[in-house]
C-alpha cells in the first residue's frame, strides 16, 4: 500500500544526513536574512521586506533541496536491487510512486517549516510585527514549490539507470529553470522588438511564458504577498497596468506550480509503469 511505502520512506528521509544538512542550511540562510534586516534597521516595512528576502532565499535553496532529496528515489532502489523486493510486497508501481512523492515532499517541507518558524521566533524576539495572514500563505506557497520540484526530481529518477546521467539531468534542469529560461525569454523579447525592448512595455506573452517557469511563478506569487515599496526583484518583472489584465495573478503562478508537480509526477509514473526492471 502507498501509505506503507510513504511511512517507510519518510522515516528513512528523517535519518538522512542530506535532509538534516539541508534543514540546517535553510534555517541558517533564513536567519541570515533576518540578521540582514536587523542590521539594516527595523522599520514598518520590515515584515514585508523580510518576506521578500526569504522568498529570494527559498527560490534558490528549496528547488536544490527537493532535487537532491528526490533524484535517487527510484534510481537507488533499482541499482541496489531493493526495488524488486519492494514490488514483491503487496505494492503496485503506483503505490511506490505515490508513497515516495508524499514522503519526499514531507522531507522537503520539514526544513521549510523549521526555517519559517525560526524566522518568526526571531521576529518576535526582535519586536518585529508578525503578520500571519501573509506568512502562512508564504509557507504554503513554499511547500508547493518544494512539492513541484519533488515531482520533477522523481520523474528524473525514473528516466535512467545511470547515476551520472541522472545527476547531470538534475543539474541541467535546475540551471535551465534558474537561468536559461530567462535568457531565452529575454532574447525572444529583443528579437520581437528589434533589440529595443526597454523603450516599449513588455507584452502579455512575456509574463505568461515567464510564469510557466516554476521558480519565476514562485517569485511572482511571493512578490504579490510581500509588495515591498523600497526593494526591487530583478528576477521578476511586474506587468504594466495595461498588460496586467491579461496576466491572471496569482492564479497563473499557482497553476504553474501545481501543473509542474502534477504533470511531472504523472510522467514519472508513466515511465516507471512501462519500464522493464529486468
Amino acid at each position: 500500500m502507498w501509505n506503507d511505502v510513504a511511512w517507510k520512506e519518510f522515516r528513512d528521509a528523517l535519518r538522512s544526513r542530506s535532509v538534516v544538512a539541508a534543514s540546517v542550511l535553510l534555517v541558517a540562510l533564513s536567519l541570515g536574512a533576518l540578521g540582514f534586516e536587523l542590521v539594516r534597521g527595523v522599520t514598518p516595512e520590515s515584515p514585508t521586506r523580510l518576506l521578500f528576502l526569504l522568498g529570494g532565499v527559498f527560490s534558490w535553496a528549496v528547488p536544490i533541496i527537493a532535487l537532491v532529496t528526490t533524484y535517487g528515489a527510484i534510481l537507488h532502489e533499482r541499482s541496489s536491487g531493493s526495488l524488486r523486493f519492494l514490488l514483491g510486497l503487496p505494492n503496485s508501481r503506483r503505490d511506490i510512486i505515490t508513497g515516495k512523492f508524499l514522503a519526499r515532499s514531507g522531507a522537503v517541507v520539514i526544513p521549510i517549516v523549521g526555517s519559517v518558524a525560526a524566522v518568526l521566533a526571531g521576529m518576535v524576539a526582535a519586536g518585529i510585527p508578525v503578520p500571519l495572514s501573509v506568512y502562512l500563505p508564504f509557507l504554503a506557497l513554499s511547500a508547493l514549490l518544494g512539492a513541484a520540484f519533488v515531482g520533477i526530481g522523481l520523474a528524473v529518477s525514473t528516466l535512467s539507470t545511470s547515476g551520472t546521467r541522472t545527476i547531470a539531468a538534475v543539474v541541467g534542469l535546475y540551471f535551465a529553470f534558474r537561468l536559461v529560461w530567462r535568457v531565452l525569454l529575454t532574447f525572444a523579447v529583443f528579437l520581437s522588438y528589434g533589440y529595443q525592448p526597454l523603450e516599449r512595455e513588455l507584452p502579455a506573452w512575456y509574463f505568461l511564458v515567464g510564469r510557466a517557469n516554476p521558480i519565476t511563478a514562485y517569485l511572482g506569487a511571493t512578490d504579490l504577498l510581500s509588495q515591498p515599496t523600497d526593494v526591487t526583484n530583478f528576477f521578476v518583472q511586474t506587468p504594466s497596468p495595461s498588460v496586467a489584465a491579461s496576466v491572471p495573478s496569482p492564479w497563473l503562478e499557482l497553476a504553474s506550480l501545481c501543473l509542474w508537480g502534477g504533470l511531472s509526477l504523472a510522467a514519472g509514473y508513466y515511465r516507471f509503469s512501462t519500464t522493464d526492471l529486468q
